[in-house]
């Protein structure tokens, strides 16, 4: 059932990413093709005319006179959402099949917070390294009225390549200025003049298509009226197929649309049965349908056999697959027919949106299932169609669409909908309304109360909770959060469906300490909050304990406490694997790199970043997580002092530093400037940095303001900017000491501290406090030049096998493993262990059960087992046994 449902959710999908069949009606019309002849080099070709005069059939013929591969995306009201609208689009360059899409596919997979201008950056990136020609179509774009895909419009079309080229058709002017590709020479502005019939092509239309005796002034009258539209020349020509007429019968009506209407009822509508007549106007409600939703919505069995009636007639009907099957009315019938529905009957039209609603629920196309829901004023399957699919949404980065969802619901219902609540909270948090959000909370807390105690309850508690505590971690509120997720675990279940299957908690970023849920760099919070969430859920596998041990081990290398990663980095990098996430493996791969190059294993660090580049091809990740390590392998190389790799890094790069720092991403900007800063480009350094220490500033990014603010203390040292890097390199000290960085300032090296010793000695500007700070950072720094005792522990420390675990503790493991194989009488397997270890921290047969997938009499059966393996009769004789022979594991 659920392979039928993603078959037809696929099928309605496919209708917007095919151009409507060709009509066979059409006029060889040379003037037409003389203006497509013209389109061949230019970037950007905007067909825009009101309705009915062949917007989409003028791009048809572009496709059919210029071979040339092309996306298309036939837009819709629902499409104003970014993330949807590009991931549409994306959608449409992989069906066209010449461009690989690695980089693009990769940001859309992940993201708390769908970044429209990394999506953006990396459709660019994509489309500029394919090199092969290509068309980008947009049918009908005037339906999206969202500034902030007009904007990212205007950013494609200023960006693409050479080889690329934009179509537009919109009953509206472009909303993004064309004022510099006009003076290029570079668009094509196709309109009412260029696309209307000419008296001529009038003539021609006439005598060759209907064709029928006709009077010269009768064709002249019908020319004048209809100014050489399309669909009015069509429309007439039905009239006459019908029944000759003379000129006087066009002019008896004044205005286009009262002529509009006019024609429709008196020509078209009167010449129906009632019953198609019905038929038309139930079917109107739908923007695209076939013969079965037709037969749904208005409940007549034989709906499929009054369909194939109405296909007859071609003038209002539009071909939407290649197949036959799916079609839509053409925009102005539509709208005729939506208008009569309304005049008429109302509550007739409501209930034919639920029945459309009912269909595409069952089909799996939830999107238009609650669109018709809400035009149906049917909240409470709108309701439920969000408390089923509102995480899945969420994963999809569809936060505008669910915000628009939401807002158009009648707040009473929501209230009334304790699970509807909590996502409506998730989604206002998704944009940052924390206060709503926590309002809506407080609010809520109250009618749960009120629920006598159940499972039901606990769950709606645990939800809250949590929520809650996401939010407190994204304000740096580290006791608030600490709080909730400590009541919520108290309950069962204990853990948020959020956290388990809604949303990624990274990104990209290759640090996760610097992001939100890293506690934007405030070190100690983090710690706090960190250590405390490992103890709280223990075994939940949670994913956000894989990006606790990456946050910990990143923290400890700050502070220099090398020794605590031989526990976090491998735990981080077997926690990766497992869960195949880019997001923990690739930051745990790079700190371990960090902590090899300061070892001065250096041939282990390549070996170590050659595996994850193996990994990230393996896994299909070679765009954007390849470009982060790209971005770390050239600091290397500047460490290297590899000269030629980095020139060549600069080369392929150097156009980002005009890119804003979210679509290019913090990491890789720093970088670009670290390799300005190494090819002596002082100027472009500074330029640079200042941008993404504004960036930073409005972010509240602790450790990329105090990585940026030494790089900008050498950078003005170079300018001859000496007031201006002293009170930076100030600055930062005063930022670092408040968190206690270390490893920030010893890996700058020799060019950070022959500014820091200065600065110490004179201690001018500098409190007690920030002097003992800077002190003892360049104490740290001249014993690494000597004796280097940071490189013997980080030696000692990571005696690291990147499988996740260290040379000590497999030994440790594989010796106590041995000794027990020798005592017990069938050797532990891997679930036995993993069920000792649940064991051992008191969870119950249910909680093991929800932890690993397993029904409640299964544990019951591995359970069993395990005391006959162990030769006891009880879970605490399992559990004082488990730890005598060192079983239990280490989270």
């Amino acid at each position: 059932m659920a392979g039928q449902q993603n078959s037809e959710q696929s099928s309605v999908l496919m209708t917007k990413l095919f151009p409507p069949k060709k009509q066979h009606d059409l006029l060889e019309r040379p003037r037409l093709k003389s203006w497509i002849a013209q389109v061949r080099d230019k970037r950007l070709v905007a067909v825009t005319a009101p309705a009915g005069y062949g917007k989409s059939t003028f791009l048809t013929l572009m496709i059919e006179e210029i071979n040339r591969p092309t996306a298309w995306v036939s837009l819709e009201e629902s499409d104003h959402d970014p993330w949807r609208f590009f991931a549409t689009l994306i959608e449409a360059i992989v069906l066209m099949g010449t461009i690989n899409m690695k980089r693009t596919l990769a940001v859309l997979g992940f993201s708390v917070e769908k970044e429209l201008d990394a999506l953006l950056y990396a459709l660019l990136t994509d489309l500029r390294e394919s090199e092969a020609s290509f068309r980008l179509m947009f049918d009908d774009f005037h339906v999206i009225q969202n500034p902030q895909i007009h904007q990212a419009m205007a950013t494609l079309l200023g960006q693409l390549p050479e080889h690329g080229q934009l179509v537009i058709a919109s009953r509206q002017s472009l909303p993004f200025s064309l004022s510099r590709l006009r003076a290029q020479g570079s668009v094509l502005v196709i309109g009412m003049e260029e696309l209307r019939f000419t008296s001529s092509e009038c003539h021609d239309f006439f005598y060759q298509l209907v064709p029928l005796p006709m009077q010269t002034k009768v064709v002249e009258q019908i020319g004048k009226l209809t100014e050489g539209w399309i669909l009015g020349l069509k429309m007439a020509a039905m009239v006459l197929q019908q029944e000759p007429i003379v000129a006087s019968k066009w002019m008896e009506f004044s205005g286009r649309h009262q002529w509009i209407n006019d024609f429709l009822y008196e020509e078209v509508m009167e010449a129906l049965s009632p019953e198609l007549q019905a038929f038309l106007m139930d079917t109107s409600i739908l923007d695209r349908m076939n013969g079965d939703l037709c037969r749904v919505v208005t409940g007549q069995e034989d709906a499929i056999l009054k369909w194939q009636t109405i296909k007859q007639m071609n003038t209002f009907i539009i071909a939407l697959d290649q197949n036959g099957e799916w079609f839509r009315y053409h925009h102005l019938f539509s709208s005729f027919l939506r208008q009569r529905l309304e005049q008429t009957d109302r509550d007739r039209e409501r209930q034919l949106h639920l029945r459309a609603a009912n269909w595409y629920e069952k089909h799996g196309d939830i999107h238009n299932a609650i669109e018709h829901g809400l035009v149906a004023q049917e909240d409470h399957l709108v309701i439920v169609l969000l408390e089923q699919n509102c995480t899945q949404l969420l994963r999809q980065g569809e936060r505008d669409t669910l915000l628009s969802w939401f807002t158009r619901l009648s707040q009473d219902h929501i209230d009334h909908h304790v699970m509807a609540s909590i996502f409506y909270g998730w989604v206002l948090t998704m944009f940052n309304r924390f206060e709503p959000a926590l309002q809506m909370m407080v609010k809520l807390e109250q009618t749960v109360q009120q629920i006598p105690p159940s499972a039901q309850r606990d769950e709606f508690l645990v939800e809250m909770y949590v929520l809650r505590g996401y939010i407190a971690v994204m304000q740096r509120h580290t006791s608030v959060a600490i709080e909730n997720f400590t009541q919520s675990v108290q309950l069962s279940p204990k853990f948020s469906r959020f956290f388990r299957y809604g949303l990624q908690f990274n990104r990209g970023e290759p640090s996760v300490l610097s992001s939100r849920i890293g506690m934007r760099g405030y070190l100690f919070s983090a710690h706090e909050l960190y250590t405390k969430l490992r103890v709280l859920w223990k075994y939940s596998g949670l994913a956000i304990l894989g990006y606790g041990s990456i946050i910990l081990g990143e923290l400890y290398y700050e502070w220099n406490a090398l020794s605590e990663l031989e526990y976090f980095i491998p735990r981080g990098i077997e926690l990766g694997k497992r869960a195949q996430d880019p997001g923990v493996l690739v930051p745990m791969y790079l700190l371990y790199a960090k902590v090899l190059w300061i070892s001065g294993r250096h041939e282990a660090m390549w070996r170590n970043l050659d595996e994850l580049e193996q990994w990230l091809r393996q896994e299909g990740l070679e765009g954007h997580w390849l470009d982060i390590l790209k971005a770390f392998q050239v600091r290397m190389w500047m460490g290297e002092e590899q000269h030629e790799a980095v020139y060549a890094y600069h080369e392929a790069n150097v156009d980002k530093q005009n890119e804003t720092v979210a679509a290019v991403g913090d990491f890789r900007m720093i970088t670009l400037a670290r390799v300005f800063i190494f090819m002596k480009k002082w100027k472009n350094a500074s330029g640079l940095l200042a941008k993404i220490m504004h960036y930073a500033e409005t972010q509240d990014q602790l450790m990329i303001k105090i990585e940026v603010g030494l790089l900008q203390a050498i950078t003005y040292h170079h300018l001859q900017k000496d007031e201006e890097a002293r009170a930076i390199l100030i600055q930062a000290l005063r930022w670092g000491s408040q968190e206690n960085y270390i490893r920030m300032f010893l890996d700058q090296g020799e060019a950070l501290f022959s500014l820091l010793r200065p600065l110490l000695k004179q201690q001018k500007g500098l409190s007690q406090e920030e002097l003992a700070y800077g002190n003892d950072i360049l104490a740290k720094y001249e014993e690494q030049g000597s004796s280097n005792p940071v490189k013997k522990e980080a030696q000692r420390s990571l005696a690291i096998n990147p499988t996740g675990t260290s040379q000590q503790s497999e030994e440790k493991t594989k010796t106590s493993s041995k000794a027990l194989d020798r005592e017990l009488s069938e050797p532990l397997t891997k679930r036995d262990l993993e069920i000792l270890d649940g064991l051992s921290i008191g969870m119950t047969n249910a909680d093991l059960a929800s932890l690993l997938g397993l029904s409640i009499g299964t544990i019951k059966v591995y359970v069993h087992q395990l005391y006959g393996k162990l030769g006891v009769t009880s879970r605490a004789q399992a559990v004082v046994k488990a730890r005598e022979q060192n079983l239990l594991t280490r989270v």
